[in-house]
């Protein structure tokens, strides 16, 4: 899968995002890659997504693992 095919799932993903559930945009997610078998999200850990102790918190690592999962059901 090109560079064009990542960037075109991003954009549906963030168009969809933006009239359903705004929080995904705010996580700022990225797809890597999308195959039959996986697919690879990457959600940057910044501000937004940084906790205390300096990990991702757990709302976004569950917005990422739904995502991957909503992807896949999308595909197909």
């Amino acid at each position: 899968m090109g560079k064009l095919e990542n960037f075109k799932n991003t954009f549906l993903l963030n168009l969809y995002a933006c009239t359903k559930i705004p929080l995904i945009v705010f996580c700022n997610p990225k797809v890597i890659e999308v195959s039959d078998q996986r697919t690879v999200l990457e959600i940057p850990l910044g501000y937004k997504t940084k906790n205390h102790l300096n990990a991702m918190y757990f709302g976004a690592l569950a917005i990422g693992s739904e995502l991957s999962i909503a992807m896949l059901a999308v595909e197909k």
